[in-house]
């Protein structure tokens, strides 16, 4: 019994800490044709994931051919009027103000941008 209840007590603590993996977050491909920003950071022309996490409203964007670390910015989460057609990301001139999520309702808006 009491080798039972330490097994279940070790598999809630492994749930415990593991719970970060499965924050909601979404990520989507685009492509740059012109440099562009996004926070602070200015984006040269290519190719990149955007992943956002909509529970602490980090951004964070990669290069997609190296996978390095290029941005992370603080978004605010924004709930959409209806769900999002298609996954997009809406510019104010030339910075990134806007990313949408093919199918869902959150949207991660750039302050500042």
């Amino acid at each position: 019994m009491l080798n039972r209840l330490s097994q279940c007590l070790a598999l809630l603590a492994v749930l415990a800490l593991s719970a970060p993996v499965f924050a909601k977050s979404m990520s989507q491909p685009i492509v740059l044709t012109h440099a562009a920003t996004i926070g602070t950071t200015t984006l040269q022309p290519g190719h990149y994931k955007i992943t956002a996490n909509l529970e602490s409203d980090q951004v964070f964007v990669k290069r997609e051919d190296d996978g390095k670390l290029v941005a992370t910015v603080t978004g605010k989460t924004v709930t959409l009027n209806k769900k999002s057609a298609y996954s997009a990301v809406v510019f104010n001139g030339q910075s990134i103000h806007e990313i949408q999520f093919s199918g869902k309702t959150e949207a991660i808006e750039i302050p500042n941008s």
